[in-house]
């Protein structure tokens, strides 16, 4: 399974079910924000910066971070396009 970064051969197996997770999370994401709900989408991203490293995706690690770090500002455009490149970064993996 192609990842960004090397993974432990126990983690690989995994990826497809993490990758098929995040686009449903891009989809919460997307509907927390509609609800101005910054507290969820913090808390997601927050989750998704923690695990997505161990997964072989560090750059999706940064990302998630950036959303959280914009949640405190309540910048729904910035949230918006992070959400977006969040998107576009996961179907280059699937």
């Amino acid at each position: 399974m192609k990842t960004e970064a090397k993974v432990e051969k126990e983690v690989e197996k995994h990826i497809p079910l993490f990758l098929s997770l995040r686009q449903k999370e891009i989809i919460l994401l997307k509907t927390l924000l509609a609800a101005n709900d910054f507290e969820a989408i913090a808390r997601t991203c927050h989750n998704l910066k923690g695990i997505a490293k161990p997964y072989g995706f560090p750059t999706l690690g940064d990302i998630a971070k950036n959303i959280e770090e914009e949640c405190s500002n309540k910048n729904i455009k910035n949230i918006e396009l992070l959400i977006n490149q969040i998107s576009y970064y996961i179907q280059q993996y699937l």
